[in-house]
């Protein structure tokens, strides 16, 4: 089951500031979240890297031949403008 899980559980003891299952919740949307995003995000670069290819507009020929793209700095680790930053860093 690659996007849930079962579980049974009993509480023994009541926490005064939270229960189990609130930060169980908590935690599991919390990590959920952030890992489903870091896989949609770089779905996206992925798209915009490529885009400049598609048939429709055929700039280049490879990903890292377009001027205005960031495929140079995420293949090749070539940093063609100061404000690029990293989406792994975001993460």
């Amino acid at each position: 089951m690659p996007n849930h899980l079962h579980l049974i559980w009993r509480i023994n003891e009541m926490n005064v500031k939270k229960t189990a299952q609130a930060s169980f919740l908590m935690f599991t949307s919390y990590e959920f979240k952030k890992r489903l995003r870091k896989d949609v995000a770089f779905q996206k670069l992925d798209y915009i890297h490529n885009n400049p290819l598609a048939e429709h507009w055929q700039f280049v020929t490879h990903p890292c031949d377009y001027k205005y793209s960031t495929c140079k700095y995420y293949n090749l680790g070539e940093k063609t403008y100061t404000f690029i930053k990293d989406l792994w860093d975001e993460f």
